[in-house]
């Protein structure tokens, strides 16, 4: 399986070098530089929603709001050395419940890549904190079901979704209610599963897009019927990319957080993700926190 999931992370990694002389070539990173929209390190934007961010690695983000706490694809430790990994510390604050990560309310998995999930960390995580539930892909919970000592103890807060490429489903864990989607993986890869989440919680929208393969179909699906998002977790390279961007004015999001940036070889530089113009945030340094910016609600 470790070299199957390799083999999957080579051809994404062909995939993004190829993209990244289309975009070379196509556009001018120049015409997006502008100040960021955010300061590095501690917080964002001081005035805000309550909607707040914490960047944990990689596409692991906690995301929480005035009574909700959500960690996306924060649960791991041995990625693709490509990807950045949760410290050993940050781990272990996030399984004792330690300040950020105190009272998750849901963990959310939206694929069973290294980078992404681990099912000894969840496990060790679902064990120490009984008031979490768990929202992954069928092979995921397969996995984790298969291997984790703990599972008879939190099984019953576990969601497993079985879905076929580009059916939704939406599930409600207490007052936060989950809309997914899956699609194929980067790569145009069946499996793993890759499900994109759009999350509702005390009136504030988040959506985190996984390792989808950028098809527009399923973000047309996920904003069906559904109110606009606030927060976007999306690929770096969206802004940079016709198929990024054009799923972007699907989204419509009021904040965009850029994600799964990689540590070795780089086709998109810093600086250029730097310079981008608000609502772009490129979440680069693990603990880094952002207020999302208010947005004009319907009827307000």
């Amino acid at each position: 399986m470790q070299a199957t999931r390799r083999r999957n992370h080579g051809s994404e990694r062909r995939a993004r070098r190829a993209a990244a002389v289309w975009i070379l070539l196509s556009m001018s990173v120049a015409t997006m530089a502008c100040q960021a929209s955010s300061a590095r390190g501690s917080r964002g934007t001081e005035e805000g929603t309550g909607l707040r961010l914490v960047h944990v690695a990689n596409a692991g983000v906690l995301v929480t709001t005035a009574s909700s706490s959500i960690l996306f694809d924060a649960l791991f430790h041995e990625p693709n050395p490509h990807y950045a990994a949760p410290t050993q510390e940050t781990l272990r604050a996030m399984v004792a419940g330690a300040a950020p990560f105190d009272g998750i309310d849901l963990v959310l998995v939206t694929h069973m890549h290294p980078d992404h999930f681990d099912a000894g960390d969840v496990d060790r995580f679902m064990v120490k904190n009984p008031q979490a539930a768990l929202v992954a892909p069928a092979d995921a919970v397969e996995d984790l079901q298969a291997s984790a000592p703990g599972w008879s103890s939190y099984e019953d807060r576990v969601i497993s979704l079985d879905l076929r490429p580009g059916e939704k489903a939406t599930r409600t864990v207490g007052d936060i209610r989950v809309t997914a989607v899956r699609t194929l993986h980067s790569g145009a890869l069946q499996t793993p599963m890759n499900l994109m989440y759009l999350v509702e919680m005390d009136g504030e929208v988040v959506f985190h897009e996984g390792d989808s393969n950028a098809s527009l179909r399923p973000f047309e699906t996920i904003v069906e019927d559904r109110p606009p998002i606030d927060l976007a977790l999306v690929h770096y390279w969206f802004p940079f990319a016709r198929a990024g961007r054009s799923a972007l004015e699907i989204l419509q999001p009021g904040f965009i957080g850029l994600v799964h940036y990689p540590i070795q070889d780089p086709d998109i530089s810093v600086a250029a993700l730097r310079a981008l113009r608000a609502p772009y945030v490129l979440l680069e340094e693990a603990g880094e926190a952002h207020s999302v910016p208010a947005r004009e609600k319907e009827g307000g």
